[in-house]
């Protein structure tokens, strides 16, 4: 019975002993393939984003080239101007022609009353018109007018070429264009040139009346009727 009992616990204790072997072997190897499965899965991790990063690299560099070329571009398009520019300013301007220094550019607009000119009436006559007009370069606001005679009085018309004439406050002046009359002229300090005939002045300002409005029309339409009624 003893023997039995001995030979049964050395079986138990080969029996732990194998157990022991046969857990160790697998957790041997189960940690080898762990780590080899985490290298494969780095890699695999690795594949995958190598597509992602080259893209990204690729639009950042392409970002970059851009940005260097645009502003490159507005740099040159820069130098480009102040040189065209620095040309143009080296370059001899041609001279204003001496009767538009002293009078001004001629006014083509005839359908305007400053275009059309002015008739010169003095107690209600006409005496003289002014016409071809110029506005001034320095002063746009002054105008010059050639004084044409229209009386046959020759003390009047050698009073029209003097300086008192203008300032006297005699002269009325009518818009040729729609007949009435203007106001605030101011004539200038500086007599008729006896050469031209020339004289400069401003302030030609005039009233036009439109008319009755689309709304007073149908006010006395609508009045008209119910009185006809």
């Amino acid at each position: 019975m003893q023997a039995l009992s001995s030979w049964r616990r050395s079986q138990r204790q080969h029996e732990k002993v194998a157990a022991r072997q046969r857990t160790a072997a697998p957790l041997g190897s189960r940690t080898i393939r762990s780590g080899s499965e985490t290298t494969v899965a780095v890699a695999a991790c690795f594949r995958r984003q190598l597509p992602k990063l080259a893209v990204r690299y690729c639009c950042e560099a392409m970002s970059a080239w851009a940005s260097l070329v645009v502003g490159s571009a507005l740099i040159l398009s820069v130098v480009i101007y102040h040189l065209v520019w620095s040309a143009r300013q080296r370059r001899p301007r041609s001279p204003i022609p001496e009767d538009v220094a002293k009078w001004g550019i001629p006014v083509n607009d005839p359908d305007s009353a400053i275009g059309a000119g002015w008739f010169v009436e003095v107690d209600g006559c006409r005496v003289a018109e002014l016409t071809q007009p110029r506005g001034q370069v320095d002063t746009p606001h002054w105008l010059s007018y050639v004084i044409v005679p229209l009386t046959d009085d020759p003390r009047l018309r050698e009073q029209l070429l003097t300086l008192e004439f203008w300032h006297s406050g005699r002269a009325e002046f009518r818009s040729r264009r729609f007949g009435v009359l203007a106001a605030g002229v101011l004539v200038g300090g500086t007599p008729p040139c006896p050469d031209t005939h020339r004289i400069i002045a401003r302030g030609f300002h005039v009233h036009l009346d439109p008319g009755r409005s689309l709304v007073e029309r149908f006010v006395g339409l609508f009045k008209r009727r119910s009185h006809d009624a």
